[in-house]
């Protein structure tokens, strides 16, 4: 049912408990699945009942809204696992390998498997029910057969209804002697098939024998229970009702679905339930350790490829200039982008535990992959926030060069002081590397201008005044010489500036060039990493056919 598997591939990471019920043809599974779900007391049918057979293959439901408004009002743990079921098809038809494999399945995965009779374990002649126990014996073999290890699945519990059951045969298996119990007259039942109960022990994690009685009298018709009100049910049968479902709740919630002793999540149990129903549709053999290996593979595969793409793609956008939903903009200082990195892993790293599938080495070697990834385009965002402050201090460096080369016609307070408070601002959230070069630049420009300002006062101070014992005239003709000498020495000094100016501009140049070799070069670099990322997909492909093929390897030699 794709809209139950949608239901708890929401659920994420939440483990989770699954009872399955089980039976022959016509033995109430459905209506009973009804009842314990108190849809039917509310007139809301969820499993289809009748008098033809009418589930085929398996139903999934499970209803976590329902179970969080109970755990509201009994202030129970919202977290603990969540609680599903599953109405298999009924047994007993010609297809005794289908009835098999349809139990296997239900008990591989289930942490109560419900096996639904009806009437006494026995006839008269003291004979087991033949197609019921035809169909348990050969559900076992199958079942030994697909154990596999430690990362097998956790063994189910049983739980033996006995419907339409009369009290009076527990008296009468006692032998006149009080009243068995219902687990001691399941247990007396089995040792008429020593085979199936030491296989039932190998493959159940315990079992236990439940009864209910006929909901209605002898004399009235049972072929429309499923329109009655419960209220018309009998006291005993509803007692018995609210006995089995207590029981079913509280061994589901202590035992969660669990591989090599790990709890399963409602996403990884999807996975895993899709798996072997693949693998029994395909009439491969039934695998729960190379099913498992393969989700695990498959998902933790599928989300980091999910989730690198993401995350590349906000990067990207930061790199390119956009601004992020929180605000920030290249360039930015280097604390505030290693903030918006930390967040950026915080979130990918918060979504990964949410999601990934498996066991921790399994996922930590995507994780690792997925960060390697994330790595790359992290570099690629600091040239990009380099090259976005070398872009933004430009125009304040030249123009603090313009006013250093305008030979005080420009006032410093007018002109001067603004520059550098703008520089000054910006510098405080520019980068580290294009902040150490601006400020290299500017206090070179400005050492310069003062080594000018220094040497033209020095080579005036040195020259006589006008009125000295030369002479008016002789001092004035002197003081023109030197003037005009202090000028040449000026001029000189800024050809040597406008040449040094020239020679920057080429070594600039030079850098820019350098800078598109190196932009090509990272091109390169992230063109490699995205075909290392391809080939490593294609070999997550290669080893998932090569563990499928193993599998079928297997099941032929089977």
């Amino acid at each position: 049912c794709d809209e139950a598997a949608q239901l708890l591939e929401r659920q994420g990471s939440r483990s989770i408990a699954v009872a399955s019920v089980c039976g022959m043809h016509q033995s109430g599974k459905s209506f009973l699945l009804n009842l314990l779900f108190e849809r039917a007391q509310r007139g809301e049918s969820l499993f289809q009942v009748g008098r033809e057979p009418g589930t085929q293959g398996l139903w999934l439901w499970g209803s976590p809204a329902a179970e969080e408004e109970e755990w509201r009002q009994s202030g129970a743990d919202p977290r603990s696992p969540l609680l599903a079921f599953v109405d298999s098809e009924g047994f007993g038809g010609s297809d005794r390998t289908r009835d098999a494999h349809l139990m296997t399945l239900c008990a591989l995965v289930s942490s109560v498997l419900v096996l639904n009779t009806t009437g006494a374990l026995s006839g008269n002649n003291g004979d087991l029910s033949e197609d019921l126990f035809n169909t348990l014996a050969l559900t076992c073999r199958f079942a030994e057969h697909i154990e596999d290890g430690a990362s097998e699945s956790s063994r189910p519990s049983l739980l033996w209804l006995l419907r339409d059951f009369a009290p009076q045969l527990l008296s009468d298996a006692a032998g006149g002697e009080g009243m068995i119990s219902a687990d001691e007259y399941m247990e007396q039942a089995l040792c008429q098939a020593p085979a199936v109960s030491q296989s039932l022990s190998r493959f159940c994690g315990w079992r236990t024998c439940q009864t209910l009685t006929r909901p209605l009298g002898e004399e009235e018709d049972t072929q429309s229970l499923d329109a009655l009100p419960v209220e018309m049910l009998r006291d005993d049968f509803r007692a018995g009702l609210n006995a089995l479902r207590a029981t079913l709740i509280s061994s589901c919630r202590a035992n969660p679905k669990s591989i090599g002793g790990q709890p399963l999540g409602c996403a990884a149990f999807v996975a895993l339930l899709r798996q072997l129903v693949s693998a029994l549709n395909d009439g491969r053999m039934i695998s729960v350790t190379g099913a498992w290996d393969t989700v695990q593979h498959a998902s933790c595969g599928n989300l980091a490829d999910e989730l690198r793409k993401s995350a590349c793609l906000r990067l990207r956008k930061l790199a390119s200039g956009e601004v992020l939903p929180s605000g920030e903009k290249l360039p930015l200082a280097d604390e505030s982008l290693r903030t918006v990195f930390d967040r950026e892993r915080e979130q990918l790293r918060a979504q990964w535990d949410e999601r990934a599938v498996g066991v921790e080495l399994i996922k930590r070697e995507y994780w690792r992959e997925l960060e390697a990834s994330v790595a790359r385009e992290e570099s690629g965002v600091r040239m990009q926030n380099a090259r976005a402050g070398d872009r933004e201090l430009k125009p304040l460096l030249d123009a603090w060069q313009a006013w250093l080369d305008s030979d005080g016609a420009a006032p410093w307070d007018a002109s001067g002081a603004p520059i550098c408070q703008q520089l000054a601002s910006l510098m405080d959230s520019a980068p580290g590397p294009p902040l150490s070069r601006a400020a290299r630049r500017a206090i070179e420009a400005a050492g310069q201008r003062l080594a000018e300002t220094r040497a033209v006062l020095a080579s005036s101070a040195g020259r006589p005044s006008p009125g000295d014992s030369d002479g008016g005239g002789a001092g004035a003709g002197a003081t023109g010489g030197d003037e005009g000498a202090s000028r040449a020495e000026l001029e000189e000094a800024r050809e040597a500036k406008r040449r040094a100016l020239q020679a920057e501009q080429a070594v600039r140049a030079e850098l820019e060039t350098q800078s598109a070799q190196l932009l090509e070069m990272q091109a390169a670099l992230e063109a490699a990493a995205t075909e290392a990322e391809a080939l490593l997909a294609r070999e997550r492909e290669a080893k998932a056919l090569h563990r499928e093929a193993a599998e079928r390897e297997a099941s032929m030699r089977a």
